[in-house]
């Protein structure tokens, strides 16, 4: 027997509406998975200095605009914005934020930059306020169908470790060693959104051995991606959830006594395979290579100096996107900046930036309301390794895939007789159960 999940939408909604809705979702996430910069590149300048603005957008984020309208032309602009402001504010107020800042920014600065806010920030939130109408089940299949695809990017990028050999021509070199990129472009950006699936798969309701193995092929795709940051970020807060639930259920006396007996052992069993491959190997040397205090790491220190050659002015009120590309040539010590939260603070200035972090951080633990709580793992960890590297603060699916994927997961009902974060444990047919 099928189990589906019970739905959270109580208002009824027309069907022919909610399969339009669901078809766009998907041709646009098809498009923004399958067609990175990259590839459009190829035909038209999407990032690529000059052109018209129009191609500066994605075509993904064209489908999501005009499905929004579709729906606000069905149930009329009042309508909609009503329920989503008394339904989905979080997600609202982030959206309208992002809105108020592009345009003031263009306004101020004209039309450069316009696109990544919309590609990168705008179309998340928008994306969330069409899933809304949806039924739970079209949501958790959304949030499935992102999984498969991650899985298949990552079995694609181990791949191409494998092989030697990108399935997109790259256009990056990285002093000579090779990266895989498999279907989403950059590889710091597949690292991104990858890291923060981990702990989505972790909490689906997916047999132990699927999850392990999915994760497992996330981890090493994480590998050939060259992401050290996000490989560090999956296993310090992985150990830390794993330990947090398993103490927790240990003192609510949820773990059957097979576990506490044989999780010892297994420990012990793996540190044992650990020091094996260490020590016999030269798998560590390589790991050691790696983990060196190279030139990438310094440059994420070398990008603050970059608040030396602006005023206070700029620090306020920020400068145009062309301004800090030509600030970044300038300084002998800049080659890049691999930091989200610095892009944006230079960009937007300190007086934009503030209200737009706020906002940010209640969109994105909004994401995990009402749900298990290892998915606030999955955000901490996506959070952490955004501010790693650059991977957001160029245009990039990264964020509505990881908040589409979050949308889908079924809220859990908490019981006093079993904890929510106790269904992780449980076998897939009796989670959807214990959640109604």
């Amino acid at each position: 027997m099928r189990l589906k999940p019970k739905s959270r939408i109580r208002e009824p909604y027309p069907s022919a509406l909610q399969n339009v809705l669901m078809n766009g979702l998907i041709l646009a996430v098809a498009s923004l998975c399958f067609l990175p910069a990259m590839v459009l590149n190829l035909f038209i300048p999407y990032s690529l200095t000059g052109g018209s603005p129009i191609f500066k957008i994605h075509i993904g984020s064209y489908i999501i605009m005009l499905a929004f309208v579709y729906l606000m032309l069905s149930r009329g602009i009042v309508s909609v914005i009503v329920e989503q402001f008394q339904k989905q504010f979080l997600y609202t107020q982030f959206a309208g934020v992002v809105l108020i800042i592009a345009m003031i920014m263009t306004y101020s600065q004209g039309t450069s930059g316009l696109a990544y806010l919309i590609d990168t920030l705008f179309i998340p939130p928008l994306a969330l306020m069409l899933a809304y109408y949806l039924t739970n089940e079209q949501r958790y299949r959304l949030t499935q169908g992102l999984v498969l695809f991650v899985f298949i990017n990552a079995m694609v990028a181990i791949s191409e470790r494998v092989l030697s050999t990108n399935f997109y021509p790259m256009p990056w070199t990285f002093g000579g060693t090779f990266r895989a990129s498999a279907f989403l472009g950059h590889p710091l950006n597949n690292a991104l959104i990858t890291t923060g699936f981990v702990f989505i798969i972790a909490a689906l309701p997916f047999r132990f051995i699927h999850k392990c193995i999915i994760i497992g092929a996330c981890c090493l795709a994480i590998l050939t991606f060259g992401a050290r940051g996000a490989l560090a970020i999956v296993v310090l807060i992985g150990v830390a959830s794993i330990l947090a639930v398993g103490f927790q259920l240990l003192l609510q006396k949820r773990l059957q006594f097979v576990v506490v007996v044989v999780a010892p052992w297994l420990a012990v069993f793996m540190t044992l395979v650990a020091v094996g491959v260490v020590l016999f190997t030269n798998f560590a040397e390589r790991i050691i290579e790696k983990l060196e205090f190279d030139d990438s790491a310094q440059e994420r220190l070398d990008a603050f100096m970059l608040f030396d050659l602006m005023s206070w002015d700029q620090v306020l009120w920020g400068i145009k996107f062309q301004n800090m590309l030509t600030m970044i040539e300038r300084h002998p010590d800049i080659e890049i900046i691999e930091n989200f939260w610095i892009v944006l603070l230079v960009m937007l200035g300190l007086v934009l930036f503030i209200p737009f972090v706020i906002s940010f951080i209640f969109y994105l633990f909004s994401l995990a309301k009402g749900k298990t709580l290892v998915l606030y793992s999955a955000i901490l960890a996506f959070a952490v390794a955004a501010s790693v590297n650059n991977s957001l603060a160029t245009k990039t699916p990264a964020l509505l895939l990881f908040s589409l994927a979050l949308y889908g997961v079924p809220k859990q009902k908490r019981k006093r007789s079993k904890p929510e974060h106790a269904m992780i444990f449980m076998p897939p047919e009796r989670q959807f159960i214990a959640a109604r």
